[in-house]
């Protein structure tokens, strides 16, 4: 039996000697790669379910979400057309009312303008005709005289007449007392008694007729003076009350007294 040393060396001897260049070739890469990547496919990771149910759910829900935008944009628009509508009827109310407030507006101006100038013609009516000659303002008491219908302010009237017994008695000789206005009753019956004077010749202002009567007041042109100038005063003013108006006899100092004749020496009489 061989020595095993031996049959060792001659085993090495014959066996294939080993060639760096082929095993660093790159054919021999390319096949450990691939075969590399086939055991690697071979033992890869199958795809989870989990991904796939999660990415159908979330497309599911992104539909749902699209239809409800959808319907509330759909919803809006008609809300907002059906309040434009609302809108324009509205604003078409509106412009009638407007339309009829301003016709009613024209129509109450058109009336106010109309009293106004009823009322400037009655004022100037009234001005024309119920204003004293003498002082030219409004005649708070008128008083006509009864031979030519000429009307006057009482205070007027008396300062007129008073002034005509002054005249008459200018150049005759009558006593200081009894010479100057005012004068009273008792001061004309002194007048008369002493023979200083025999008529009083009292005319109209206006058209200087000789008045014998005393002026009478009207009732009736009274009321519409004091009635028109409470309502719409005169711009030159009203005349104030004479304090004789007040007295019993308002034409003492300017005409004698009437002497009423007694019931018995009427009764004589006849």
């Amino acid at each position: 039996m061989p020595p095993v040393s031996s049959t060792r060396s001659t085993r090495s001897s014959k066996a294939k000697p080993y060639n760096l260049r082929s095993a660093s070739s790159p054919s021999s890469r390319t096949s450990s790669g691939s075969s590399a990547s086939s055991v690697s496919a071979g033992f890869s990771e199958p795809s989870s379910p989990t991904s796939s149910s999660s990415s159908t759910s979330e497309s599911g829900e992104a539909k749902l979400t699209r239809l409800h935008v959808t319907r509330i944009m759909a919803f809006l628009e008609n809300e907002l057309k059906r309040e434009r509508s609302e809108f324009l009827e509205q604003k078409a109310q509106f412009l009638e009312e407007k339309e009829v407030l301003i016709r009613e507006k024209r129509s109450a101006e058109a009336e106010v303008a109309a009293l106004r100038q009823q009322r400037d013609t009655l004022v100037a009516a009234r001005d024309e005709t119920l204003t004293c000659s003498v002082c030219h303002q409004c005649m708070e008491r008128p008083f006509t005289i009864v031979e030519c219908h000429h009307s006057f302010c009482f205070s007027c009237l008396r300062g007129w007449w008073q002034t005509s017994i002054s005249r008459q008695l200018r150049w005759r000789t009558v006593p200081e007392e009894l010479r100057n206005p005012p004068y009273t009753a008792a001061t004309i019956n002194a007048l008369f008694g002493g023979g200083f004077i025999h008529i009083l010749l009292h005319t109209c202002p206006l058209c200087r007729g000789s008045v014998s009567e005393r002026p009478v007041e009207i009732p009736l042109l009274r009321d519409l003076v004091q009635t028109i100038s409470a309502t719409h005063p005169p711009a030159a003013g009203v005349v104030p009350a004479h304090p004789q108006l007040e007295e019993a006899d308002i034409w003492a100092g300017v005409f004698r007294e009437v002497v009423v004749p007694v019931a018995d020496e009427l009764e004589d009489g006849f």
